[in-house]
């Protein structure tokens, strides 16, 4: 459409918008109606259907950096007894509930060790989105991702 319109004589500017309804490429609009006499040299708009790639990252989270190498334990019972018939007991590091946000989506919730340092989970979305990584639920770490320029990030 750019080199038919040239062509013409026109000089031609191209946007771009994204209607997941069309193909990639096909013009949207012009700013001119087809068929209308300009005069040569004139410009016209053109928006072009960009459909933007849905793009991937792996993302690591240092939980125990995150938390600042702090952590709570918890006495638990060995099911073996000393002599004087008393529950011989072991301190336990006690797991925290980590939750990884992209923009609205829950992408990970799971019970993790607080001494984790490279849990990896990959996420996904188009251009640049926000991660949120929340501890027994409170946000300890906000980034904009933009997937188009970054494949691996660290939040820590």
């Amino acid at each position: 459409a750019k080199k038919e319109l040239e062509d013409l004589g026109l000089k031609v500017v191209t946007t771009e918008d994204e209607d997941t309804s069309k193909d990639n490429g096909t013009v949207l609009k012009q700013s001119i109606d087809a068929g209308k006499q300009v005069e040569d040299g004139s410009s016209i708009t053109i928006t072009i259907n960009k459909i933007e790639e849905t793009k991937n990252a792996t993302l690591t989270v240092n939980v125990k950096s995150l938390l600042g190498g702090e952590y709570e334990t918890e006495k638990v019972g060995t099911g073996e007894y000393d002599e004087n018939g008393e529950d011989i007991t072991k301190e336990n590091i006690k797991d925290v509930n980590l939750r990884i946000v992209v923009g609205e989506d829950t992408v990970y919730r799971e019970e993790v060790d607080p001494t984790t340092t490279n849990l990896v989970q990959t996420i996904s979305g188009k251009g640049t989105v926000t991660v949120k990584v929340y501890i027994d639920d409170v946000l300890k770490k906000t980034r904009d991702i933009n997937l188009n320029d970054e494949t691996s990030v660290t939040i820590e």
